[in-house]
């Protein structure tokens, strides 16, 4: 290990736009979409929160060796600085070597709450995983037999799947000010696609779609009941299958299911899909007085 010095930065004073991500780049194995800035962009619009990094650089100040993105959050008299919240994926990135010393500096910083993802804590979480590197007509083949009959249907009914060239939410379960900024801040880029269910020119479903690096993620989804009659999602499922890999990922992340989501684990593994366990990274608390004497 080099010698090292930690310091916390606003995001963009500690890399210039775009220079984040080229950092993440390096490290890709690691990284995931919840770490790239236009998440912390999202976070900020939408919550009101500061996007900051704690790095673990070298005595010149030009060499990065590791980091934690984070943010600050002001709420009721407390500031909590949080590892990239609503996630279990985000957490420290660059050398291993760094994250100790870079998880103890965070329970340090001048915040009066702070919250660290731990990547030594493992829990029974799984998500389920499309592969995407055989050719189209293999995965069309792997795909479960009613499932393939629900999206040829869904087309025979005149179901219309398209990726939304403005703003809508029909959410019912993901903050309407968090959907408004995906819109604005991982749209344009790239980085996320609002696809559209359309029955007789009305809106059935809708799904959130991320894109990073190798991996496209599916996050969010609502149908309506004239939506579901249609076999729409599963129409939907599968234009998303066919972009992405034309997009070059090689996986379909289909999330991990809540307890007792029996019907969408079956939907997800209806998809051909391999189950995967990951590392549910536990926040570390820790508590310190407002004031200090």
């Amino acid at each position: 290990m080099e010698p090292f010095t930690l310091e916390s930065f606003p995001i963009d004073e500690a890399f210039p736009p775009g220079c984040w991500n080229e950092f993440l780049w390096l490290y890709q194995e690691q990284a995931s979409i919840f770490h790239t800035r236009e998440w912390m962009l999202t976070l900020k619009d939408a919550f009101g929160f500061k996007p900051m990094v704690l790095m673990a650089m070298g005595l010149d100040g030009g060499t990065f060796f590791a980091a934690i993105p984070y943010m600050v959050q002001s709420a009721m008299g407390f500031t909590i600085a949080r590892s990239m919240p609503f996630d279990t994926y985000g957490g420290p990135i660059g050398s291993p070597e760094y994250f100790d010393a870079l998880e103890k500096g965070f329970l340090n910083l001048d915040h009066t709450i702070r919250r660290v993802v731990d990547f030594r804590k493992f829990g029974d979480v799984s998500t389920e995983i499309v592969d995407l590197t055989p050719n189209l007509d293999d995965i069309w083949l792997s795909v479960n037999k009613k499932t393939r009959t629900a999206i040829r249907n869904a087309a025979t009914k005149d179901v219309e799947i398209y990726p939304a060239g403005k703003y809508v939410n029909i959410m019912d379960k993901v903050s309407g000010k968090i959907m408004e900024s995906l819109w604005k801040n991982m749209v344009p880029p790239g980085k996320c696609t609002f696809m559209i269910a359309e029955l007789n020119n009305e809106v059935v479903a809708e799904s959130v779609y991320f894109h990073y690096g190798n991996e496209a993620m599916y996050w969010a989804n609502t149908v309506t009941p004239e939506g579901r009659a249609a076999n729409a999602n599963h129409l939907m499922m599968w234009e998303e299958i066919t972009t992405a890999k034309k997009m070059g990922c090689k996986t379909l992340n289909l999330g991990a299911s809540p307890d007792g989501a029996d019907s969408l684990v079956k939907f997800k593994k209806s998809w051909g899909s391999k189950t995967h366990p990951y590392s549910r990274r536990q926040e570390i608390f820790s508590l310190r007085r407002l004031f200090h004497g």
